[in-house]
């Protein structure tokens, strides 16, 4: 694994979508998570903690530019305004 970069673990907030969308039975989690991953958006300032971890659960994320450039993170979208988050859910 050597020049491998090593992410660290889903964010607590990541942990917590996983676990609000996996949870329940099989019927629900293949009626309701495709749906909800496809419209849920994750928005945050860590590149490791707000974009990284919540792809792993496959939600979609939104950066906000605060100063910790993405390196090796691909968001979806960059914003350089948290009032540009309005432009995802309309």
């Amino acid at each position: 694994m050597a020049g491998k970069r090593r992410h660290p673990p889903p964010s607590p907030a990541a942990r917590l979508f996983c676990h609000s969308l996996c949870s329940g039975n099989i019927a629900k989690k293949q009626a309701i998570f495709p749906q909800w991953v496809s419209e849920a958006w994750f928005v945050g300032d860590s590149p490791q903690n707000d974009v990284w971890g919540p792809q792993q659960v496959g939600l979609k994320t939104a950066f906000l530019q605060t100063g910790h450039a993405p390196k090796d993170e691909h968001p979806e979208v960059i914003l350089g305004d948290l009032r540009e988050v309005l432009s995802l859910v309309t």
